[in-house]
Protein backbone atom coordinates (compact mmCIF):
# COMPACT_ATOMS: atom_id res chain seq x y z
CA UNK A 1 0.00 0.00 0.00
CA UNK A 2 1.29 3.45 -0.92
CA UNK A 3 2.20 5.57 2.10
CA UNK A 4 1.79 9.34 1.81
CA UNK A 5 3.15 11.80 4.34
CA UNK A 6 0.85 14.83 4.25
CA UNK A 7 2.58 17.86 5.78
CA UNK A 8 -0.22 20.37 6.24
CA UNK A 9 -1.38 22.57 9.12
CA UNK A 10 -4.87 23.41 7.83
CA UNK A 11 -7.32 21.02 9.58
CA UNK A 12 -9.89 21.30 6.77
CA UNK A 13 -7.36 20.29 4.10
CA UNK A 14 -6.02 17.51 6.31
CA UNK A 15 -9.54 16.11 6.65
CA UNK A 16 -10.29 16.43 2.92
CA UNK A 17 -7.06 14.77 1.82
CA UNK A 18 -6.84 12.00 4.40
CA UNK A 19 -10.44 11.03 3.60
CA UNK A 20 -9.81 11.21 -0.16
CA UNK A 21 -6.61 9.14 0.07
CA UNK A 22 -8.28 6.54 2.30
CA UNK A 23 -11.17 6.25 -0.18
CA UNK A 24 -8.61 5.64 -2.94
CA UNK A 25 -6.96 2.86 -0.92
CA UNK A 26 -3.92 4.90 0.09
CA UNK A 27 -2.44 5.16 3.55
CA UNK A 28 -1.59 8.63 4.82
CA UNK A 29 -0.10 10.07 7.94
CA UNK A 30 -0.16 13.76 8.85
CA UNK A 31 2.44 16.13 10.22
CA UNK A 32 1.15 19.60 11.15
CA UNK A 33 4.55 21.30 11.16
CA UNK A 34 7.95 20.93 9.59
CA UNK A 35 9.82 19.54 12.56
CA UNK A 36 7.21 16.83 13.12
CA UNK A 37 7.43 16.05 9.39
CA UNK A 38 11.13 15.23 9.71
CA UNK A 39 10.38 12.82 12.57
CA UNK A 40 7.56 11.19 10.59
CA UNK A 41 9.82 10.64 7.57
CA UNK A 42 12.18 8.58 9.74
CA UNK A 43 9.42 6.74 11.59
CA UNK A 44 6.88 6.22 8.81
CA UNK A 45 9.16 5.81 5.75
CA UNK A 46 6.65 7.25 3.26
CA UNK A 47 6.64 6.51 -0.47
CA UNK A 48 5.93 10.17 -1.21
CA UNK A 49 5.71 13.46 0.71
CA UNK A 50 3.08 16.14 0.05
CA UNK A 51 4.58 19.27 1.63
CA UNK A 52 3.10 22.69 2.32
CA UNK A 53 5.56 25.62 2.37
CA UNK A 54 3.96 27.80 5.05
CA UNK A 55 3.93 25.97 8.38
CA UNK A 56 4.71 26.58 12.03
CA UNK A 57 8.10 25.67 13.56
CA UNK A 58 9.84 24.83 10.28
CA UNK A 59 8.56 25.79 6.83
CA UNK A 60 8.58 23.59 3.77
CA UNK A 61 11.82 25.00 2.37
CA UNK A 62 13.53 24.24 5.67
CA UNK A 63 12.13 20.71 5.57
CA UNK A 64 13.52 20.27 2.04
CA UNK A 65 16.96 21.43 3.20
CA UNK A 66 16.96 18.99 6.12
CA UNK A 67 15.75 16.11 3.95
CA UNK A 68 18.55 16.80 1.46
CA UNK A 69 21.15 16.86 4.25
CA UNK A 70 19.84 13.47 5.37
CA UNK A 71 20.12 12.06 1.83
CA UNK A 72 16.36 11.73 1.30
CA UNK A 73 15.39 9.93 -1.91
CA UNK A 74 11.60 10.08 -1.36
CA UNK A 75 9.78 12.27 -3.92
CA UNK A 76 8.59 15.54 -2.38
CA UNK A 77 5.67 17.36 -3.96
CA UNK A 78 5.19 20.94 -2.83
CA UNK A 79 1.51 21.80 -2.28
CA UNK A 80 1.08 25.48 -1.49
CA UNK A 81 -0.68 28.77 -2.17
CA UNK A 82 2.74 30.42 -2.53
CA UNK A 83 2.78 29.62 -6.21
CA UNK A 84 5.03 32.34 -7.60
CA UNK A 85 7.64 31.25 -10.13
CA UNK A 86 10.30 32.38 -7.68
CA UNK A 87 9.00 30.09 -4.89
CA UNK A 88 8.59 27.25 -7.35
CA UNK A 89 12.19 27.61 -8.57
CA UNK A 90 13.50 27.87 -5.00
CA UNK A 91 11.63 24.70 -3.97
CA UNK A 92 12.81 22.77 -7.03
CA UNK A 93 16.40 23.94 -6.44
CA UNK A 94 16.15 22.59 -2.89
CA UNK A 95 15.09 19.15 -4.10
CA UNK A 96 11.32 19.21 -4.63
CA UNK A 97 10.11 16.76 -7.24
CA UNK A 98 7.03 18.72 -8.31
CA UNK A 99 4.99 21.77 -7.38
CA UNK A 100 1.20 22.10 -7.10
CA UNK A 101 -0.82 25.26 -6.46
CA UNK A 102 -3.52 24.65 -3.84
CA UNK A 103 -5.82 27.22 -5.40
CA UNK A 104 -5.61 25.61 -8.86
CA UNK A 105 -6.04 21.94 -7.98
CA UNK A 106 -8.45 19.49 -6.41
CA UNK A 107 -7.74 16.15 -4.69
CA UNK A 108 -7.84 14.20 -7.96
CA UNK A 109 -5.30 16.59 -9.53
CA UNK A 110 -3.03 16.06 -6.54
CA UNK A 111 -3.42 12.29 -6.77
CA UNK A 112 -2.56 12.40 -10.47
CA UNK A 113 0.71 14.21 -9.66
CA UNK A 114 1.45 11.79 -6.81
CA UNK A 115 0.93 8.80 -9.11
CA UNK A 116 3.25 10.36 -11.69
CA UNK A 117 6.10 10.33 -9.16
CA UNK A 118 5.56 7.06 -7.34
CA UNK A 119 8.20 4.43 -7.95
CA UNK A 120 6.71 1.70 -10.10
CA UNK A 121 6.46 -1.67 -8.44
Amino acid sequence: MTKILLVEDDPLLVNIYTTFFRNKGLESVVAVNGSTALDKVKEYKPDIILLDLMMPKLGGLGVLEELNKAGNKVPVIIYTNLDSEEKQKEAMDKGATDFISKSHSDPQDVLDVINKHLPSV
